[in-house]
């Protein structure tokens, strides 16, 4: 697949950034943080996705002198963003296993909901419902146009696996889509 001027220059900004060049290391951060914000936000939760964030970036300027392939920058940040989310994600498990359950249900009532039957609602509701992992693979597939071997590579897995979480990511959202519709093809 051929690179383009816009992959060519932020390859050129992580070598800079590989020898120390702040302004390149910015610029890199600059460009990348829509994408990784929205990667964290659909592993996490919009609430937490900026933390992440944070934490990703930190992890990122220490480590980019270790990244082999500048080309290979992206999904090796989107990895970080994955690895941070499956942190927070744990780390949110054991805080709401000493919950009391009135206190989870008063949260999770409080994270929102589709307002009206508009299509467009009704798909967010129905991916809100889906497990962060399942979300977050939708979102490299469709949002960020990634092939089946970069989201390989983000997420640490083989591509056959990213392949059939795919199948499975697409048919639970159908299924959830359908759910909310209800059987006779009305919403909710």
């Amino acid at each position: 697949m051929p690179r383009g001027d816009d992959h060519i220059f932020e390859e050129l900004l992580v070598v800079f950034a590989q020898g120390g060049d702040t302004e390149a290391l910015e610029e890199l951060v600059r460009r990348w943080i829509p994408r990784l914000s929205r990667h964290a936000a659909l592993m996490s939760t919009r609430e937490a996705a900026p933390d992440v964030v944070q934490e990703s970036l930190l992890a990122v300027a220490r480590g980019i002198r270790s990244l082999d392939d500048p080309a290979r920058f992206g999904a090796w940040a989107q990895r970080i963003v994955s690895n941070k989310c499956a942190d927070w994600v744990r780390r949110e498990q054991r805080q709401r296993a000493t919950h009391s359950p009135g206190q989870i249900e008063s949260l999770s009532q409080s994270e929102g909901a589709a307002s009206g039957p508009d299509d467009v609602q009704l798909v967010r509701a129905a991916l809100r419902s889906l497990p962060p992992e399942r979300r977050a693979l939708l979102a490299l597939r469709y949002s960020d146009g990634l092939t089946d071997g970069a989201i390989s590579e983000a997420l640490g897995i083989p591509k056959g696996t990213v392949k059939s979480r795919l199948h499975a990511a697409r048919e639970e959202l159908r299924r959830a889509i359908q759910q909310k519709e209800g059987r006779d093809g009305t919403a909710r």
